[in-house]
């Protein structure tokens, strides 16, 4: 067998615990999200794929946590419901910013890149990327403890 050296390796240690087991759809889905997370960081994805995916992401979590019914909850409507419940109080990695806030920006952006070919995804995510992780982290903790 050759061996050769490499620069990368996409062999990695998962930077953030998005374990949810006991909600296959989810854990299957953050899964991808970590990847996307990893493939960011090493520039192998463009910004704009790494914004949707967070956005998917956290719409799932926050689907799974606050919207049990059968009723489809608009991202923002999810954020907000959330928000009143208490979910983001903990959370002040955002510099002293309501993670709703930062949701709500994740989505504006994500939504005029998307639609609008807006630019300004990659300076967002150097600024961002880090603390939505965080939050979906700790979102995803809450839904282990409630599913238990």
């Amino acid at each position: 067998m050759t061996l050769r050296g490499v620069a990368r390796t996409r062999w990695y240690y998962p930077p953030y615990e998005f374990e949810c087991s006991e909600t296959p759809r989810l854990h299957a889905r953050l899964a991808t999200t970590l990847s996307v997370i990893v493939a960011w960081n090493f520039d192998e994805i463009a910004p704009e794929v790494l914004l949707e995916e967070l956005h998917t992401a956290c719409e799932l979590t926050l689907e799974e946590l606050v919207n049990k019914r059968s009723k489809r909850l608009s991202f923002a409507e999810l954020t907000a419901t959330a928000h009143d419940a208490g979910l983001f109080d903990y959370h002040r990695v955002f510099e002293e910013r309501n993670p709703a806030e930062v949701l709500t920006e994740l989505k504006d952006l994500r939504k005029n890149v998307r639609h609008r070919a807006a630019e300004g995804a990659d300076e967002w995510l150097k600024l961002n990327w880090e603390n939505i992780a965080i939050l979906l982290e700790r979102l995803v903790e809450i839904l282990n403890r409630t599913a238990s």
